[in-house]
């Protein structure tokens, strides 16, 4: 099993990059540090939220789970660890690896690529994440004010949609 965080470069192991709100329509945007993925040694734990215990349906459990297309792998969101993608071995039944973003997950799916399956994130920041058995990587979309909150695969799984649901854009976005 591996675990694995995103970080920004700068900060420390403990330290959280605090999320900005987008600069405004005449204020240029700026560059965005440089992201990366640690592998974390084991055990090793994750940070929860407690539901508010004053509101009425909390959430709590598993608020997200998809398939990869061959069914290999079952990648998962916990509400309580809302940065943790858990990634499941179908085959092996256990933990394949876990992925933890600074920000909360908001959408991911899967497609197949040379056989094997690889799963795009967006956590409502300017940058898509992928993974696959093979490592973990970024890709910066180069849209001023966009922040990807969701996004779906074409048929072919060759190309896929971004979306912001804030200012209700998207974005077209081609992979190799």
């Amino acid at each position: 099993m591996s675990a694995g965080t995103s970080r920004e470069a700068g900060q420390g192991s403990e330290g959280r990059v605090p999320h900005k709100p987008p600069p405004a329509q005449d204020e240029p945007r700026e560059l965005p540090c440089v992201t990366q993925f640690v592998v974390c040694d084991l055990p090793c734990s994750f940070p929860a939220v407690r539901p508010a215990a004053d509101k009425p349906n909390p959430r709590v459990g598993i608020g997200k789970a998809v398939w990869s297309p061959d069914g290999q792998f079952l990648a998962t969101r916990n509400d309580a660890q809302p940065g943790c993608v858990w990634l499941w071995s179908a085959a092996r039944l256990e933990l394949a690896s876990v992925v933890q973003q600074d920000e909360a997950v908001q959408d991911m799916a899967w497609r197949l690529h040379d056989g094997q399956p690889r799963l795009a994130i967006v956590t409502g920041s300017a940058r898509l994440y992928l993974w696959s058995a093979k490592g973990a990587s970024c890709v910066l979309i180069p849209l001023p004010h966009f922040q990807a909150a969701s996004l779906r695969w074409n048929p072919a799984g060759t190309s896929l949609v971004l979306t912001d649901r804030l200012s209700g854009s998207f974005c077209c976005a081609y992979l190799a």
